[in-house]
């Protein structure tokens, strides 16, 4: 019973890291603590520090600012926002790319980052005389 419990607040760690953190975004001890919390997972600042750790030896990029309350986000991802921005940019542009599987896939473009920066890719992408097809071609 004590491993499940394990597994499952190392991913839950996993998953609030990934979608609530970045460079700007960051969560503390108490932060990882309180989610546990709520998602019915009791555990302590050891189980914080050596959840990180373990992320960490896996080669997640965990940064961790160290002061009265560490703080931890998520540093470098496979894509950055930059590169997000130019694959949605690319996305909204393309008229080969039907309006509701442009929105499909910027959806999925948002998951790679956090929650923060997804919204940062709602941006359309207006160019004369390209507009998007209504039909369900692509």
């Amino acid at each position: 019973m004590q491993n499940k419990e394990g597994q499952r607040r190392l991913f839950l760690l996993l998953q609030l890291l990934l979608e609530q953190t970045d460079e700007v975004h960051s969560v503390s001890s108490g932060d990882v603590l309180q989610f546990w919390a709520s998602n019915g997972i009791p555990a302590n600042r050891k189980n914080v520090y050596s959840d990180i750790q373990l992320l960490m030896d896996f080669g997640l990029d965990v940064i961790c600012v160290r002061s009265a309350q560490n703080r931890y986000c998520i540093g470098s991802r496979l894509l950055e926002l930059p590169e997000l921005k130019l694959l949605v940019d690319a996305v909204e542009s393309s008229h080969l790319i039907t309006e509701k599987k442009s929105a499909v896939l910027i959806e999925k473009l948002g998951h790679l980052t956090s929650r923060h920066n997804a919204a940062l890719l709602n941006r359309p992408v207006y160019m004369d005389g390209t507009a998007k097809p209504d039909n369900e071609a692509v």
